[in-house]
C-alpha cells in the first residue's frame, strides 16, 4: 500500500486502508502478526490504529494473571465470534460516526464560506 507524505514529514496511511486492515484483522480473526505480514506493516503500526479507533480485539482480556491454556479453555466458540462481530460492528459505528461529523463540518464550512445552505428542508408541507 502505497502510503502518503503528511505536513509534518511522516509518511501516513489512508483512512479506507486503516479501515480495510482492521475489517480484515476482525473478519479472519489471524493474529496482528500475520495480518502485519499480509499487508506489509508493522503490528505496532496496526496497534496504534486499534487503539486510534477503539476498536478491542476479542480475544485480548482485561485480565492477563489467568494464564493462556486456560483462557484458551474457558472461551467458548460462539462468545469468540460474537465478541468478533462486536469489535467489528464498533469499528463501522465509529468510521459512521466519523464520516458524519466531517460532514457535518463541511456543511457548515460550505454555509459560512460561501453562504450556501445545502441542508435538506425537512419541515416543507405539500
Amino acid at each position: 500500500m502505497k502510503q502518503e507524505k503528511s505536513t509534518r514529514g511522516r509518511k501516513g496511511y489512508p483512512l479506507d486502508f486503516k479501515w480495510r486492515v482492521i475489517d480484515d484483522l476482525l473478519a479472519t480473526g489471524d493474529s496482528i502478526a500475520t495480518t502485519s505480514q499480509r499487508y506489509g506493516i508493522t503490528t505496532r503500526t496496526i496497534r496504534n490504529w486499534l487503539r486510534t479507533f477503539g476498536v478491542e480485539l476479542p480475544n485480548q482480556s482485561s485480565s492477563s494473571t489467568m494464564s493462556k491454556t486456560n483462557k484458551n479453555k474457558d472461551v467458548d466458540p460462539e462468545y469468540a465470534e460474537l465478541k468478533r462481530e462486536n469489535a467489528r460492528l464498533k469499528a463501522a459505528l465509529f468510521q459512521a460516526e466519523s464520516k458524519a461529523l466531517v460532514n457535518k463540518t463541511l456543511l457548515e464550512v460550505v454555509l459560512n464560506r460561501y453562504h450556501i445552505d445545502l441542508k435538506k428542508k425537512t419541515d416543507l408541507q405539500p
